[in-house]
């Protein structure tokens, strides 16, 4: 119950959080915040997905199961938190949430094969899945915050299109807007498909194979 929400979990909760704006105020974010998701996300389970992404970023280990079950169950929403009760029955992963924690991972794949081949369906599974911008943000841009035009590029964007959004000033904030702006653009277009799988791909094009391993290690032990 005390255990910080996990990647796979907050996944799997976006396809069933209820009520997501009470959800949202319950968990601490602001009217302004809420107002921002719903205008940037039309698909509800994306936005659930985010908001959760957010509210675990700025909570970090407080951001507990024990936490949101209780929220769920004030709001009536006992379907729902049992739900999440039943998640936390299941194992999610063997090491924390946190890159460097996870980064011997792959390197003891063959010492853990058993492990691995048990978990291969839920990697796969969020390999495809859609991350959120709080995630990119948290696990790409503050790595590498000045590859965003060589990023557009390998996301399938065009050049004048990456050149309009570049920063004026070059400010960690501002550099953070246009990676969010070709994020968006990304995922409108649709195409390469918008996934962790595709970030990791990505990363490697740009020669930055160190930090996709260490995104793939993280995604592994937040199953």
């Amino acid at each position: 119950m005390e255990r910080k929400l996990s990647l796979g979990h907050i996944v799997k909760i976006a396809t069933f959080l209820p009520r997501w704006r009470f959800v949202g105020r319950g968990l601490g974010l602001s009217e302004v915040q809420l107002d921002d998701l719903e205008r940037r996300y039309l698909g509800h389970e994306e936005l659930r997905g985010e908001l959760l992404s957010k509210w675990v970023s700025a909570k970090g280990p407080k951001a507990t199961y024990g936490v949101l079950i209780g929220l769920l169950e004030e709001l009536e929403e006992t379907d729902a938190s049992q739900k999440v009760r039943l998640l936390l029955e299941r194992p999610s992963g063997e090491c924390g949430g946190d890159i460097k924690a996870c980064g011997n991972a792959s390197n003891n794949h063959d010492q853990r094969s058993a492990v691995a081949a048990r978990h291969e369906p839920t990697e796969s599974l969020l390999l495809d899945s859609e991350p959120t911008l709080q995630l990119l943000e948290d696990k790409v841009v503050t790595e590498i915050p000045n590859m965003y035009e060589s990023v557009g590029i390998q996301l399938g964007l065009k050049l004048a299109e990456i050149h309009v959004l570049r920063p004026a000033y070059p400010s960690l904030e501002e550099t953070r807007r246009a990676y969010r702006a070709i994020f968006d653009l990304w995922r409108k277009n649709g195409s390469p498909p918008y996934t962790w799988r595709t970030i990791i791909d990505v990363l490697k094009a740009v020669g930055e194979k160190r930090l996709s391993t260490n995104v793939a290690s993280w995604i592994e032990c937040n199953k």
